[in-house]
């Protein structure tokens, strides 16, 4: 049992507590709940547009209709991707995009059946609370009736991206228009009502302080405390080189502080994740030994946080992904997309 730690200390230990004092804590925990393993599940990205109406100082992912480089996946397309991502072994399909007016609640429902009638093995983690809050306005519809559509059309599991930081303060300074704090715990707790599992995340490396690390971390684990259905946590690090929003990096050090910090606080949340897409593969594997306990995934074809300048390749192979492992000194277990570990036949 993790002791728990309230918001008013957090703020102090955050402040003042060394990198290597909280990554050793952190360490004990995670070895407490998970031993030596480390997971990981071969997965993919499925963007299916970037054309947005909203304009994001920190996104460079999205497009206007009428720029060169838009995109909208038919539907047809779309399973061709899934199709190339089935060769490469994957298990999970994770469907997040850009909220295009164009693409309705009817094409999403559509996309996530056929996905599921053609590879009924696949499980699909998607739409963001973001996504949900989007659909129910341009369709007129409730958050529960596009969460219900969804679970109907084959959805086993839910992101937990588009929470960004829940200060206001901040989400000013990043210039988003997206669903604030109280419609992103809303659409997670009906998620969670409907005992489907949900991840939660936290864009940070901006322009956040202490205080608002620790409001957005005990927003999430007092609704974890209700609900129980968050899976797991993870930290985004802010990339900025392609974006219109340059700020100073804080470095990995302070990477590693987030990390181990979340493992801390959070501790109701199993899992924290370290995810390497943005973190770099060397941070995301020093990140094991300050807290994290598993990797996310080979994440075949990502393309949102590379696109704001993440100088990694489009995904890892399974046996990269288990050298990564194994040379930070953890043993590598595959899983699915409930933190199972994956039985190998033969």
């Amino acid at each position: 049992m993790i002791e728990r730690i309230d918001s008013k200390k957090a703020v102090e230990l955050f402040k003042y507590a060394s990198v290597t004092e909280l990554g050793v804590q952190a360490d004990q925990v995670r070895r407490s709940l998970h031993g030596n393993k480390t997971t990981f599940i071969k997965n993919m990205h499925l963007n299916v547009t970037n054309i947005c109406v909203n304009n994001c100082r920190f996104c460079s992912f999205k497009k206007k209709s009428n720029d060169k480089d838009a995109y909208s996946l038919k539907i047809s397309e779309a399973i061709e991707q899934v199709e190339k991502g089935v060769k490469e072994g994957i298990r999970e399909v994770h469907l997040v995009n850009a909220l295009n007016p164009e693409l309705g609640l009817k094409y999403y429902t559509e996309l996530i059946s056929t996905i599921k009638n053609t590879y009924p093995n696949l499980v699909v983690k998607g739409l963001t609370a973001i996504e949900i809050d989007f659909l129910s306005k341009i369709e007129n519809l409730t958050h529960e009736a596009v969460v219900d559509a969804l679970i109907n059309a084959g959805v086993e599991i839910f992101p937990g991206g588009g929470a960004e930081i829940f200060s206001k303060r901040v989400r000013r300074l990043l210039g988003t228009s997206k669903a604030p704090k109280e419609v992103y715990l809303k659409v997670h707790r009906i998620i969670h009502s409907r005992g489907i599992k949900s991840n939660a995340t936290m864009l940070y490396g901006h322009y956040e302080n202490a205080e608002e690390v620790v409001e957005h971390l005990e927003a999430l684990r007092s609704l974890q405390d209700e609900t129980g259905g968050f899976s797991a946590f993870i930290p985004l690090r802010f990339v900025s080189d392609n974006t219109p929003l340059k700020v100073e990096e804080r470095g990995a050090q302070y990477d590693l502080k987030i990390i181990a910090f979340s493992r801390l606080f959070l501790d109701n949340i199993e899992h924290i994740k370290a995810y390497w897409v943005s973190l770099s593969p060397e941070v995301a594997q020093v990140a094991l030994s300050f807290g994290a306990d598993d990797l996310d995934g080979t994440i075949y074809r990502e393309r949102i946080i590379r696109s704001a300048g993440a100088q990694v390749k489009p995904g890892m192979t399974e046996q990269e992904m288990k050298k990564l492992i194994q040379d930070a000194g953890f043993v590598p277990v595959e899983r699915d997309s409930h933190f199972r570990a994956v039985l190998k036949v033969g």
